[in-house]
């Protein structure tokens, strides 16, 4: 079932830059369809609001699988940053709370 509470939209002045659609099963949180314009910072705040509001829910894990096309490889990237982990095919997973922290890349450990 489509519905408000699983739709984000990411927009500025009312135009509209990116969707996000997901759903929610057997406690996971699965975002499915992520598209919008090129360029911008809008995607990683979409997909935060999206994950705080899954978190608000109580759901601690997400689950996603990504088309290997140019959009799929980078919200692959923008989760793996953020410790996801790859599984078989183009399968993606991870705790939502550690997605919410800083890139891997980023982290004390990578810079000290």
């Amino acid at each position: 079932m489509l519905t408000r509470r699983l739709v984000w939209v990411a927009e500025d002045d009312g135009k509209i830059h990116g969707v996000l659609v997901a759903f929610a099963a057997h406690g996971y949180f699965y975002p499915v369809r992520l598209v919008g314009h090129r360029g911008g910072s809008w995607a990683w705040g979409l997909l935060r609001r999206a994950f705080s509001d899954a978190l608000g829910r109580g759901q601690l894990y997400y689950i996603t699988h990504v088309d290997l096309d140019e959009t799929g490889t980078k919200l692959a990237r923008i989760l793996r940053r953020r410790g996801g982990a790859v599984g078989p095919g183009a399968w993606i997973g991870g705790f939502i709370p550690a997605l919410m922290r800083k890139p891997v890349e980023q982290t004390e450990a990578q810079v000290g």
